[in-house]
């Protein structure tokens, strides 16, 4: 499978969508380096490079036409407005427990006249409180107040609802899944866990902490790997009574449904869009490679609300997704240098116990490269955001994201076979117990409280070239 980046144009385009929307919301010279060095490739066509240029400039204008921020510093503005909502949930933090509505003002008229439209927003409420309804259209009246230079808090003092939309239906859909799972998980940190992995909210601060803590927090949420497995558990079921094609419409059908249930989360669209392109090219009879189907989810998300490049989520899902797509193989190479791959008829020249042996060694070597595929493209981008990069972060990546895989699966036969949830909980208890009280002695971090944005452009830039360098050598190898 060719993996090589001028040979993916979906890829390759979906870039240059990302480069084009990040000048637009965020300006910086910095972004003209990548698009300048990936036109380098020796066998990208012109039509390409043109069609790519001009997705930039097409992504740059829409980006400046969607968004306006305007910065309202220490300055709080009461007036009234219309406020949509997209998902609603229960969010704890260290003193009191709230509803958190976020979505989109779509229109906010401040008492003095100024009027302010399509800014992303978030209202807070006590549980305590009667909650509101979500809608498309609620009418609220209060204070606005600016977080961040992107980011906006309405204080809400009265509102009038309007009819219930998807958001309504998934906090319901998601407070049954939680009742059920209570009874099915006594311990509340189990169930947390579990859900999280379900569902892609945490409710519990202390476990957000504790996994960031690890480098594991990309664990606490609905990943590519686990709709992977989703995928998966579902074909099997389909396909005992339905024909492959059949199969096939109806694994659609419920994935697309649970993505609605979860929400457009940037990792699970991201997630849906491949698998739902994996699927279709199955049923149409024509291959989509992972890196030209990763490409489209990017191109997709942007399009769709393009400040979701803005989103951490958005950012480590994609970043990290292509790290294992573009560099893993290599990876993989570099490590059987030093762990030996044996072919098939060698392993079973082999006494059962070195097979064995062999069959162990082998997972190393699997979870090595892919612990470093993705760790030696995402340690520059997690130093610029977090400031830190905990070193336990490599020991923990090489099994706990395996495990936590199998208490995923075994979550979803539990739903079907009864008498897998007990068995499921004694081994979630355990996971969680490693992860919550990891050794001291390796409790360090590699610290940089000032990595500029700007070192990061220019290594992730040299990765891609590098990337297309080596390429483009093996295929005229």
């Amino acid at each position: 499978m060719n993996q090589s980046i001028d040979e993916n144009p979906a890829f390759f385009y979906g870039i240059y969508t990302l480069i084009g929307t990040a000048f637009a919301i965020s300006p910086h010279w910095i972004y003209f380096v990548p698009a300048f060095v990936l036109l380098l490739g020796k066998r990208i066509p012109f039509q390409r490079i043109c069609l790519a240029l001009g997705l930039m400039g097409a992504l740059f204008f829409y980006a400046k036409a969607f968004y306006t921020f305007p910065e309202l510093g220490e300055e709080k503005i009461a007036g009234k407005g219309v406020f949509s909502v997209d998902t609603v949930a229960v969010q704890s933090s260290p003193f009191h427990r709230s509803f958190l509505y976020q979505g989109t003002l779509q229109t906010f008229k401040a008492h003095d006249g100024r009027v302010f439209e399509k800014l992303p927003c978030r209202i807070y409420l006590p549980l305590k409180n009667s909650r509101m309804t979500a809608s498309s259209k609620i009418e609220v009246t209060g204070v606005l107040l600016q977080k961040n230079p992107r980011k906006y808090v309405l204080k809400l003092k009265s509102w009038e609802e309007g009819k219930p939309n998807f958001a309504e239906w998934r906090f319901g859909a998601h407070t049954q899944l939680t009742r059920y799972l209570q009874d099915a998980f006594p311990s509340k940190e189990v169930r947390t866990f579990l859900l999280s992995m379900l569902t892609g909210e945490i409710e519990e601060r202390l476990l957000s902490v504790q996994f960031n803590r690890l480098g594991l927090h990309h664990i606490l949420g609905v990943s590519g790997f686990q709709f992977v497995i989703l995928t998966a558990f579902l074909g099997f079921i389909l396909r005992t009574f339905l024909s492959y094609r059949a199969a096939a419409f109806a694994l659609i059908a419920l994935l697309t449904l649970y993505f609605v249930f979860l929400g457009g989360s940037p990792p699970v669209l991201r997630a849906w869009i491949a698998i739902v392109i994996f699927l279709i090219g199955i049923l149409s009879n024509k291959r989509c490679t992972p890196l030209n189907a990763l490409g489209v989810a990017l191109i997709v998300e942007i399009a769709f609300d393009p400040l979701t490049i803005t989103h951490i989520g958005f950012q480590l899902s994609f970043l990290c997704t292509g790290a294992i797509l573009i560099f893993f193989p290599w990876m993989r190479r570099m490590m059987g240098k030093f762990l030996a791959v044996r072919s098939l008829q060698e392993v079973r020249k082999m006494s059962l116990w070195n097979q064995h042996g062999y069959l162990a060694l082998s997972l190393v070597r699997e979870s090595l490269a892919l612990n470093l595929a993705v760790h030696c493209v995402a340690l520059p981008v997690l130093l610029s955001l977090f400031g830190k990069f905990p070193l336990m972060s490599l020991v923990y990546n090489l099994f706990f994201p395996f495990c936590s895989s199998v208490a995923f699966l075994l979550l979803l036969i539990g739903m079907v076979i009864p008498g897998i949830h007990a068995l499921n909980h004694g081994l979630t208890q355990l996971l969680l117990k490693v992860a919550t009280h990891p050794p001291a002695l390796l409790d360090f971090s590699i610290r940089a409280p000032f990595f500029p944005i700007e070192i990061t452009l220019l290594i992730l830039t040299a990765f891609l070239y590098w990337a297309m360098r080596s390429a483009s050598e093996r295929s005229a190898g």
